[in-house]
């Protein structure tokens, strides 16, 4: 493919790539704007002449992905002052029903416990100036932007909520088990990438599995992944991602469906739709929570609290 500043199709072409990068770089803090990139009207509803050129999801899982691993080469690299791409790959189908999708590649700068840049408190959450130029544009960037807009921002609430909370797969619990069982997987290979790696910058004293991978996983499990999912929170929250107050907690004891709240008004649907409106209103089919009741049906329950005008990220239940 034609490699322009950096920027190159593999196959295919660039030409949708560069409309994201004009939609973008004009800005997407009105909904007409945001939602117009994933080929919907401003209501977030599907428009049948829209062109899908990104699925949003798929942004907001790759930038979590970065954040926890602290990737210094990917998309934006710290080697280059934060001003370049670096590692990034996008795929999206030529049907043109689907948006641009990232994946994670050539990570080994992440989980750095203490080398490098900040180590196990390295900050990726930006804002970074690459992307100003076309042959600088990366997902990454792309979440920067679209982190005008408050629809991405609840989006990337719950998700982050969804996430690092419970049963996610970014707490501490989740991401240990996770590297312990790969760690357990490649444990004997990584004496052949030893071999062939291990004196590649130490000529006289080779890095090896025993002395040197299984210290470093063991930093890894017992330092990087227990703190690491509290400090990107941190992080997030100082972005403006996350509101400074809690969501409901639900509850389901024997038929009996109970709602808590610190502060604020619950609503909350029974339909599986989302209490809070595209623009902020709360649903037409959405009920503010009084007291505990007993459906007599298979339900499926999902909540948000407002407070000072704000709304809470996501809460589900099914019973």
């Amino acid at each position: 493919g034609k490699d322009e500043g950096g920027i190159m199709a593999t196959d295919g072409n660039l030409d949708a790539w560069r409309k994201v990068y004009k939609m973008a770089t004009a800005g997407v803090s009105t909904n007409d704007d945001y939602f117009s990139l994933q080929g919907k009207n401003a209501d977030g509803s599907i428009n049948p002449n829209g062109e899908p050129l990104i699925d949003m999801d798929n942004v907001i899982d790759y930038a979590m992905v970065i954040f926890y691993g602290g990737n210094l080469d990917a998309a934006i690299t710290w080697f280059g002052g934060d001003r370049w791409h670096n590692n990034w790959h996008g795929i999206r189908n030529r049907s043109g029903d689907e948006g641009f999708k990232f994946f994670i590649w050539d990570a080994e700068h992440t989980f750095l416990v203490e080398s490098m840049n900040k180590g196990l408190h390295e900050d990726r959450t930006g804002p970074f100036p690459a992307g100003q130029q076309f042959g600088s544009s990366n997902p990454q960037w792309l979440w920067q932007q679209c982190l005008e807009n408050e629809e991405f921002r609840i989006r990337a609430a719950d998700r982050t909520h969804e996430l690092f909370y419970g049963e996610g797969l970014l707490t501490p619990e989740a991401v240990r088990a996770t590297v312990a069982k790969r760690m357990h997987e490649i444990e004997s290979a990584v004496i052949c990438e030893s071999a062939r790696w291990g004196d590649a910058a130490r000529r006289d004293n080779p890095l090896n599995r025993d002395d040197h991978w299984r210290r470093e996983m063991h930093q890894i499990l017992e330092t990087y992944i227990p703190q690491r999912s509290d400090i990107v929170l941190s992080q997030l929250f100082r972005q403006g991602i996350l509101p400074d107050f809690e969501p409901a907690v639900l509850s389901d004891e024997n038929g009996k469906i109970e709602m808590s709240a610190a502060q604020g008004t619950i609503y909350y649907t029974l339909d599986g739709t989302d209490p809070r409106m595209i623009g902020g209103k709360p649903s037409p089919t959405a009920k503010v929570y009084k007291a505990s009741f007993e459906p007599d049906q298979a339900i499926q329950i999902k909540s948000r609290v407002i407070y000072r005008n704000e709304w809470s990220t996501l809460s589900t239940l099914s019973n």
